[in-house]
């Protein structure tokens, strides 16, 4: 699950960097309103996703590496 949640991330944040980097927009001015809103809820999603990871690699390490180093 660690290694989906890194892969998924990662993947997106390079696509958002790529696009960024390309300069691709919007054509009209209503594609840019739509587009602006769901770039809000992407940033939202990959910052979830972020924090999701960063907790589970903590609860990993904290309570399940002891359980198997022993």
């Amino acid at each position: 699950m660690l290694l989906f949640l890194a892969n998924f991330a990662s993947l997106n944040m390079a696509g958002v960097v790529t696009f960024v980097f390309q300069g691709v927009r919007p054509y009209s001015w209503w594609e840019e309103k739509k587009a602006k809103r769901n770039r809000h809820k992407a940033i939202a999603l990959w910052l979830l996703m972020l924090a999701l990871l960063v907790v589970s690699i903590y609860v990993e390490r904290r309570y399940l590496g002891t359980l198997f180093s022993a």
